[in-house]
């Protein structure tokens, strides 16, 4: 379904102040038991929209008794961090991801009225990917510490992925990010592609916090992503050995040292060279050129003196 994400710009704007100050892991699992629950339907709709309120829920009524959303929107303030575990075994998730909400929520400082009136709000939100999605990467930006570095592979602010989409002029094939983080840009990358259209995603997460904030995004924008079956850094341990992409699209933490612990001297990745401990600018060049598929195009952003830099090893690099 289509939704107008303008339609309930007031309604998002207030579930986002809230959701700011939740902990990641209470929100991540209530966004995700109501992407589960599009059959459920407010019974008081006091925030009701005229006219276009009605035909999101209409459809999916008939079903809505069983929704999982009921066991948490009916619990009481004291009780809703235990109907959301309950809630949370009731829908589909990988198991190692279902021990990891469950363990974080039973241990988070929870405020139970601020709790109480995000599922109020968000019983009145449809179970809509690109409303829901928007509340999980909101809770993410605001993360990050104000005025402090933005970390590069976790999250890549909105408006740098136009620009990157319209770089690559997408089409129908294979899209990766070997530092996917949360997945922000790889998901946005792929839901620009016109009606009909489809990107199969593949990424790396460099840790198991980066993987599961990446897999619980794919799951709230309603993708599929192949991140390699673990976390593991990518330049030292490529999991996606053996595969060539369409695209690639990649926003590595810039100027990266003492990254290579684990890499080989034969790595084949290594066309050109093997970079300087110091600094990995040039190894993440290296393992996007290595995975591109003939034809394959590329966006990556790295720091301008990538471009002009004196180092001996970069600059055989950059000659080769």
């Amino acid at each position: 379904m289509n939704i107008n994400a303008n339609s309930f710009h007031p309604l998002l704007r207030e579930i986002q102040q809230l959701a700011a100050h939740m902990d990641q892991n209470v929100l991540a699992g209530l966004l995700l038991v109501r992407s589960a629950s599009p059959g459920f339907a407010p019974s008081n709709l006091q925030l009701r929209i005229p006219n276009f309120f009605d035909d999101v829920f209409q459809s999916d009524i008939e079903s809505g008794a069983s929704a999982p959303w009921y066991m948490v929107e009916g619990a009481s303030p004291k009780e809703c961090r235990y109907a959301l575990i309950h809630a949370l075994q009731h829908i589909s998730l990988p198991r190692h991801l279902l021990e990891h909400l469950r363990s974080s929520i039973d241990s988070a400082a929870i405020d139970e009225i601020q709790l109480g009136k995000l599922v109020h709000l968000l019983s009145h939100l449809p179970a809509n990917p690109q409303l829901l999605s928007q509340v999980y990467e909101a809770n993410m930006a605001a993360a990050i510490p104000s005025g402090g570095p933005i970390p590069r592979d976790f999250y890549t602010p909105a408006p740098i992925v136009p620009p990157i989409a319209e770089m690559l002029e997408l089409k129908e094939g294979s899209l990766y990010d070997p530092c996917c983080g949360s997945g922000a840009m790889l998901y946005s990358t792929a839901l620009s592609l016109p009606h009909g259209e489809q990107l199969s995603l593949f990424g790396q997460a460099s840790d198991t916090n980066t993987y599961q904030l990446c897999q619980i995004n794919a799951l709230l924008h309603g993708l599929a992503v192949d991140l390699g079956g673990q976390p593991a850094d990518v330049l030292n341990k490529d999991l996606q050995n053996g595969r060539y992409f369409d695209y690639i699209l990649a926003n590595p933490p810039f100027n990266l040292s003492n990254w290579c612990e684990g890499l080989s001297p034969c790595d084949e990745r290594l066309k050109y060279g093997l970079p300087p401990r110091s600094n990995a600018n040039y190894m993440w060049l290296q393992h996007i050129i290595h995975h591109l598929a003939p034809n394959g195009r590329s966006a990556v952003m790295m720091p301008n003196g990538s471009l002009t830099t004196q180092q001996r090893a970069e600059r055989t690099i950059r000659h080769g």
